[in-house]
């Protein structure tokens, strides 16, 4: 993989863990329904055997782990999952 491509892919990792960054810590402004359910979608992106660094699988495992320890989402839809990323 180029160096331009790999650069390119970190970058949007970073701006979509920023953006979940943001949301995830968005204050709220009035008590939950007790009627209403919280929804989380993630794209996690499928594992790339020859990615290392902050964009691979084993790095983005612990981030998206984190994120959902912290949010408890009631329901959670995954983009891009395959088996060999558990």
């Amino acid at each position: 993989m180029s160096g331009a491509r790999k650069r390119g892919r970190l970058q949007g990792f970073l701006l979509i863990l920023v953006v979940l960054v943001g949301c995830a810590t968005a204050p709220r402004e009035t008590a939950p329904d007790p009627q209403s359910f919280t929804l989380m979608t993630l794209n996690v992106r499928y594992d790339d055997i020859e990615e290392v660094g902050p964009t691979s699988w084993e790095a983005r495992s612990v981030i998206l782990g984190k994120l959902l320890a912290k949010e408890k989402p009631d329901l959670i839809c995954l983009q891009e999952v395959a088996s060999a990323e558990g």
